[in-house]
Order: C-alpha cells, then sequence, then structure tokens
C-alpha cells in the first residue's frame, strides 16, 4: 500500500485526489500444495479531494462520488 495524490477529471472538474493505492495481485492457479490464491483487484482507498487547493470533502459527500473519484485514480495510476 502507498499514499499517493493523483490529479483526475470528474464532470469536467480537475480533482486532487488523496488516497491509498493497492496494486492488483495476480491469481495463482496452483502452488506446489495443491492450493491456489484468487488474487485481488486493484484498490484505491479515497481519504482527501482538493479543487483548486480547498478541501471538497463536503461537495464530494453531497455528490456521493467516492467510487467514482477512487476508480477515476486506479485508471491514472495504472496508465
Amino acid at each position: 500500500m502507498k499514499k499517493q495524490t493523483v490529479l483526475v477529471n470528474y464532470l469536467g472538474i480537475d480533482i486532487e485526489v488523496e488516497g491509498v493505492y493497492s496494486p492488483e495481485e495476480p491469481m495463482v492457479i496452483y502452488y506446489k500444495d495443491g492450493s491456489g490464491y484468487p488474487g485481488s483487484a486493484s484498490e484505491f482507498e479515497v481519504i482527501g479531494a482538493f479543487i483548486n487547493g480547498q478541501d471538497a470533502v463536503n461537495i464530494m459527500d453531497r455528490l456521493d462520488a467516492w467510487n467514482e473519484l477512487a476508480e477515476l485514480a486506479i485508471e491514472k495510476i495504472e496508465e
């Protein structure tokens, strides 16, 4: 996990999204003992949002935009 700040465009507005990024873990079909691991998708836990340097948490709460911001951040990081 790594704390990052990413600039994303949401509804035509540039937003700095701060959060913790965890990269994707690939699936392992079989280990030597016969077990496996299903893997996991990459994740971004948003901990802050800023528009022009101003805290935008209240706006993002009203728009219920957290999941969309997280998805945009992941896309930007993994470009």
